[in-house]
């Protein structure tokens, strides 16, 4: 069943608009707009329910980008909506490769190359990007009482891009900092260890996917890089004491994140030493 969520596709191509929309419609909401509509697309990008956006950069050109519509748009959205990720969708030829490279450097999270992606697998992947994006908002907001900005950055970074992170080393390379150092902020903060900071990421959107649906463990574990659905399996018991099909049901990603908020205040408690506790009152 598809969720509440919306996506907003400006698109000029009315036949890719339809199919995007059919194949989006498993997964969540879908509102079609001209692509000429982007220039006063700020009530659409404001709402609450809204997972990512579709764009048609065709044409739009490396040399001239700045005075282009649509790259100007993706530009807004990148740096104005940081949390919606904003796709391009550009035409896969010699010719138009300018167009790739500046959708690229104008902020795109994603492109999609017409006439080549198979726009259901396209469908799936912008709902999976978006929705991280929006899991990762929640648990930066339940995290931060407890973590400093830094901190808060690298959760927010590990959950948004949950489905491609590699590990700690690519993790630290997304914000230009060594793995020693994100080590030890977390060392410094009597925090888990960052491989555990990564490993929470990838739960929380697999269970996300998982929660209230019939959604095969092992297709969400595939697409997450687990080894199998069995490694997924044992992840979510070793980190949360609880197995798939009692989360599907009970709580999902709600019960997820409020297990890794008990375990960021147990590791700072258990890991408290004479220097740091509190002076006795007077």
């Amino acid at each position: 069943m598809a969720s509440t969520y919306r996506v907003a596709i400006f698109l000029s191509d009315e036949i890719t608009s339809r199919r995007l929309q059919h194949a989006f419609q498993s997964y969540c909401l879908v509102e079609t707009h001209p692509v000429t509509d982007v220039g006063a697309a700020d009530g659409i990008l404001s709402d609450p329910q809204l997972l990512a956006v579709v764009v048609d950069a065709r044409g739009s050109g490396a040399i001239d980008a700045l005075v282009k519509p649509a790259i100007q748009f993706i530009k807004r959205v990148h740096d104005h909506y940081p949390t919606i990720p904003v796709i391009g969708y550009v035409d896969f030829t010699p010719q138009q490769a300018r167009d790739i490279f500046a959708v690229a450097q104008a902020g795109a999270r994603e492109i999609i190359l017409r006439e080549f992606d198979d726009l259901h697998a396209v469908a799936r992947r912008i709902y999976h990007i978006g929705l991280a994006c929006r899991l990762a908002e929640l648990v930066v907001q339940r995290a931060a009482p407890y973590v400093s900005r830094s901190v808060q950055e690298l959760i927010r970074l590990c959950v948004t891009h949950a489905q491609t992170l590699t590990g700690v080393d690519s993790a630290a390379a997304m914000m230009h900092r060594t793995r020693k150092t994100v080590s030890n902020w977390l060392r410094d903060e009597r925090l888990p260890p960052p491989h555990r900071i990564v490993g929470w990421s990838r739960l929380f959107l697999a269970i996300k996917l998982l929660e209230g649906s019939s959604e095969p463990i092992e297709r969400v574990a595939r697409e997450l890089r687990f080894m199998s659905g069995t490694a997924l399996r044992n992840m979510l018991r070793r980190y949360t004491g609880l197995g798939p099909e009692y989360l599907r049901t009970h709580g999902g990603f709600d019960l997820v994140l409020d297990k890794f908020v008990e375990n960021l205040t147990a590791s700072r408690s258990a890991n408290v030493s004479p220097t740091h506790q509190p002076p006795e009152p007077d």
